[in-house]
């Protein structure tokens, strides 16, 4: 009888572990939620009626027309690195020197949205996304456990439509009437 309470003790500890996994949860702590832009503030907004000059914090421009979205994603891109350097800080030593860490080397930092309003864009060049252009994962210095000094949370970039409109990305060659492979308006290129 002895043995049965010891193995169904041993069952009970380690059933959170097992749910923890089977829950989809990547980080201890972390709870898995549906990512939804609905009633998010974006930290940067592209479109069509926009000024790579401008601030690109506005999803409008302005009545005055001196600030507003950004025309392009590529400024968006520039823009969204510099707030990057801004936002993710290196993390703390830890207080207690047994605690080696993890080699994530930010200890704050934050997700980062674009959205992009209704409209075609075609870009100039390539539009390449490395892996400075994507999110982070932070060790904050809260304590979790009597040896432990971190708790991990992962930062996203994410680009996403405006609520309710359908930008579209082209990355063809814009054929105009009266154009024909090889030529462009009946000369020979």
């Amino acid at each position: 009888m002895k043995k049965q309470w010891i193995s169904i003790l041993i069952l009970l500890l380690l059933l959170p572990k097992v749910q923890l996994y089977a829950q989809g949860r990547m980080v201890r702590g972390e709870v898995k939620t549906e990512y939804a832009i609905l009633g998010l503030k974006a930290d940067f907004y592209v479109s069509p009626s926009g000024n790579d000059s401008w601030s690109g914090k506005l999803a409008e421009p302005n009545p005055t027309k001196t600030d507003g979205p950004f025309a392009t994603i590529g400024k968006a891109q520039n823009a969204v690195r510099v707030l990057k350097i801004q936002l993710f800080k290196q993390k703390k030593p830890a207080i207690d020197k047994r605690f080696v860490g993890t080699p994530h080397p930010f200890g704050t930092g934050r997700d980062i949205l674009v959205l992009i309003r209704e409209g075609v864009y075609i870009p100039d060049a390539t539009l390449v996304f490395r892996p400075e252009d994507g999110g982070e994962r932070i060790e904050t210095d809260l304590p979790t456990g009597a040896f432990e000094y971190h708790e991990l949370k992962d930062c996203f970039v994410t680009y996403a439509a405006y609520p309710g409109e359908n930008p579209v990305i082209s990355g063809g060659t814009r054929i105009t009437v009266g154009t024909t492979k090889g030529t462009e308006n009946g000369k020979q290129k």
